[in-house]
């Protein structure tokens, strides 16, 4: 099983990322800004409460979470998720809903080398790579 704790910088997509960012309803001013960002990704654990932090070029943000207990998010754009988070193996498995009831769930694979976020929705889907450093 890999290790999940660690920080992980974007190397690539499958170019379906800003119809991900359409569907969940951004301007396109927002769409634009996040078709260009190359997050860095860092997992950590302390006792059952895990952090995601992203860090880019224009947000900087700590997510907290229990698995399996509904936390509140916020997009970067201002908008509310409620999100659930699982892990089954290897996959940390983030299942979101927007205020706008818009639906998706983020599967985060870890790999010894790296991660992989596969982002699915209603008729949709897009890939994201990043790399261990």
């Amino acid at each position: 099983m890999a290790k999940i704790a660690g920080k992980y910088e974007y190397q690539n997509d499958d170019g379906n990322f800003e119809q991900y960012l359409r569907a969940t309803g951004l301007s396109e001013e927002h769409i634009e800004i996040g078709k260009q960002l190359r997050p860095t990704l860092e997992f950590s654990k302390s006792g059952d409460e895990y952090t995601m932090k992203i860090t880019s070029e224009v947000i900087n943000k700590d997510v907290k979470f229990k698995l399996n207990e509904e936390v509140n998010e916020k997009t970067p754009s201002g908008k509310n998720i409620k999100a659930t988070y699982t892990l089954n193996g290897d996959r940390l498995v983030q299942k979101q809903t927007l205020e706008s009831g818009f639906t998706a769930t983020i599967d985060h694979e870890f790999r010894d080398d790296g991660l992989t976020l596969t982002y699915t929705w209603n008729g949709g889907k897009a890939v994201r790579h990043y790399k261990r450093v």
